[in-house]
Formats: C-alpha cells, structure tokens, sequence
C-alpha cells in the first residue's frame, strides 16, 4: 500500500505547525431508504448528506489544539463528489483555513483502503505535523481508513481517541478508549495520526451566516484518479434490507382487552409452556 501520486497544487509555505484533518460527506438513511438499482447500494436519492459526527470531532480537537497554542493551520481534506463542497465550506466556517477536495468519478463506492491512498496522497504533498480521522464513519463504519493511511505514511497511530494535547514540537499526547470505559494514555512521536472518537468534545455550531461567508473562500480540487492505480482492494457484493417476516401490530382496547391480545400472540408465536 503506497500514498497515491496525486497532482501538485499550490501549498502554501508551512508558518509554524499543520494539522490535516480527513473529512467525509455521509449520506443519512431517510425513512424511505431503498437499494439503487444496481444493487450494491443505498438509493442516492433517498438520503440526506451532512458532515460525518466522527470528523466533526475530529475537527474540534484540531481547532482546539490551535487555539490552546495561539497559532498553527488547520486544512481540512475529503474524498468526494462536488456535493462534498457543502461539508468544506461548513468545515472552513468551523474554523479551518483550506480546504482540499481530491476525486475522480471512478472513487464513487471507493473502499477504504483507496480511500487512505488518496489522502496519503494529499498529506505528502501538505506535511502536516499531525493527521486526525474520524474513527469511522456514520455510513461504512469500517474504521479501517485512519489505520491504513497511518501505515502508508509509516506513521505511529492511535485509534478511538478521546482527548488530545501537544505543546506543538514534542510528542502528541492521546487519551484512547479502551473496553469497559478504561483509557489508556499514550504518548506519540510526531508527525503522529490518530483516530477520534465521536463524544470527545462539543464540536462547535457553524450558522448560516458563517457557511454563507465561508462558500466566498476558494476550495482546492484534486484530479484523484492516481488512487485507482492499484485497483480496488475490496468491492461491495449486494447490498440489500433486511427481510421483515412479520410487523408490528397495534394494539388496541382496555386493559383486559389488551392483555388478551398479549396472551393470544404469545402462544400463536412460542406456544403454551
């Protein structure tokens, strides 16, 4: 697995720290959800799209580590279509100060391995100090891009953590979750990577007004066809929902009524026992 050979584009001069932050545009099942007719996904007309809660925490302990040391850039990056454009500007109202957008129309359906190729890609070009991901995302829930993209850029990485803090030159200090609410802390030598976890902060709100004023800032478009090089290293099969044998049934009626009904389905369903 190596970063992908992506385009040079205009990055501007590092002033003192980087912080690259993986973003993604996830597409919200609506109550009307269906299969697309090819069968390997999600109708597209049939969701709603909004930046993905993982990244969004992501995003906050990247804006946060910046404001705690009064200085330091923030770009935000995501793999997408142009309608990811929207989540860019809501990430630049943020706080972020660039954006970058990398695809090419063969990433649709993308797994999450060409999906690290492509922001391995990026981050050579960028050189950031620290990368964080979400710990996976809302609609694949994979959680494997943050991991490959660590080991394409052989950096040291943490997964699902909960708190960060960096004094800007010495190792990045994790909080990570473990089983049964345990934490584990961790120290990493940068330039680090790590995973966040959704519920790690508050991540702030960005109004209408601040998205308005954001679309005004330019995003940088990556050509991501160099991340196909490779081919997939994982394709969806069938996607399909699951089979409901039986609905439910409301009941109605006084209480004696009720739990008669209650009784009759129990023994139609377990028997008498």
């Amino acid at each position: 697995m190596t970063p992908a050979a992506l385009p040079d584009y205009d990055v501007p001069d590092k002033a003192s720290f980087r912080m690259m932050v993986a973003v993604k545009q996830v597409g919200r099942l609506r109550d009307d959800v269906a299969i697309a007719d090819d069968g390997r996904d999600v109708d597209a007309s049939r969701l709603d799209y909004a930046l993905n809660e993982w990244d969004d925490s992501a995003l906050e302990e990247a804006l946060r580590l910046v404001e705690r040391l009064g200085g330091g850039e923030v770009v935000a990056v995501t793999v997408g279509p142009e309608r990811a454009d929207e989540v860019l500007h809501r990430v630049l109202a943020k706080g972020a100060q660039r954006a970058v957008r990398v695809w090419h129309d063969d990433l649709a359906g993308a797994d999450a391995i060409t999906i690290a190729r492509a922001l391995a890609g990026i981050a050579r070009h960028e050189r950031p100090d620290v990368i964080l991901t979400g710990a996976q995302s809302a609609d694949q829930a994979q959680g494997a891009t943050g991991a490959a993209l660590a080991r394409m850029l052989n950096l040291p990485h943490v997964g699902v953590a909960v708190a960060l803090d960096w004094d800007g030159a010495g190792p990045l200090m994790v909080v990570r979750e473990l089983e049964d609410g345990g934490h584990h802390r961790v120290a990493l030598p940068t330039p680090a990577l790590a995973s966040v976890q959704t519920g790690a902060n508050q991540p702030r709100y960005a109004t209408m007004r601040m998205i308005k004023a954001a679309r005004a800032k330019p995003l940088v478009f990556v050509e991501g066809g160099a991340a196909l090089d490779r081919g997939a290293f994982g394709r969806v099969v069938r996607a399909y929902l699951p089979r409901v044998d039986r609905g439910a049934e409301m009941l109605a009626g006084d209480a004696d009524e009720v739990a008669a009904r209650v009784d009759e389905i129990i023994r139609e369903t377990v028997g008498d026992r």
